[in-house]
């Protein structure tokens, strides 16, 4: 007997039910698309302009240094998800494998506490993602205006809050176009790093800053301690 369009293969389906799970979801998602929702996610260059105030605080070595450290530690998360991802590829994901490895005791509890701590998480991150885009959006029309324009918080809302209903309603009715989109973005990212990585070093060659002061130099332009300062960055 055949599977159904868009279940897993049964070889799959097999080793998942070694697991005691049955497939509920379509696969609509190929690995390429999972690497561009991985890519959309972390959205190096917006992501680096929306939060560049909270790290310029400290000074140059705070922002290098803090995304090293934060960094470090999303790796190590990074790679126990992988594990468990490749071992136990289900949907619900940390809910499911909380549930499955503690004890018969605790798993109700614990599932309810990861599960909502990553719903939130996930609310959190996309109300951040949209925002951070309606900080760049209208900035733009700022430039554009050469300064003559500025958005009141009324404005900024109503763009983030069309950006949430718009990836709400994409995301609940074109999941299968939405996930071919993701190598799409792929492509756009990379092609953005990479001429940003080739175009900042050229246009401020004669205004660069040496290793010792990007490595090293502080500041401490908050109203907290020089150690605070660090790791508010």
């Amino acid at each position: 007997m055949g599977v159904a369009e868009g279940l897993a293969k049964e070889g799959d389906a097999a080793v998942l039910a070694k697991s005691g799970y049955k497939q509920e979801l379509r696969r609509n998602v190929g690995m390429l698309e999972v690497v561009g929702i991985a890519f959309s996610i972390m959205g190096l260059l917006p992501s680096i302009v929306s939060t560049l105030v909270y790290s310029l605080p400290a000074g140059p070595a705070g922002l290098v240094w803090g995304w090293f450290t934060a960094s470090g530690f999303i790796f190590v998360v990074g790679l126990a998800m992988a594990d468990l991802g490749s071992a136990m590829p289900t949907s619900g994901g940390l809910y499911w494998w909380t549930h499955y490895f503690a004890s018969p005791k605790t798993r109700n509890a614990l599932s309810f506490l990861v599960g909502y701590s990553n719903t939130l998480g996930l609310i959190g991150g996309l109300c951040s993602i949209d925002y951070g885009f309606a900080l760049i959006f209208v900035s733009v029309i700022i430039i554009a205006k050469d300064g003559n324009w500025e958005p009141s918080n009324g404005i900024v809302y109503v763009v983030f809050l069309c950006c949430v209903l718009d990836h709400g309603v994409l995301a609940s009715t074109i999941s299968k176009a939405m996930a071919k989109l993701q190598t799409v973005f792929v492509v756009a990212n990379v092609i953005l790093i990479t001429a940003t990585i080739i175009a900042l070093p050229i246009g401020r060659r004669h205004e660069r800053n040496d290793a010792k002061y990007i490595f090293s130099h502080s500041n401490n332009l908050t109203t907290w301690s020089p150690g605070f300062a660090w790791f508010l960055t």
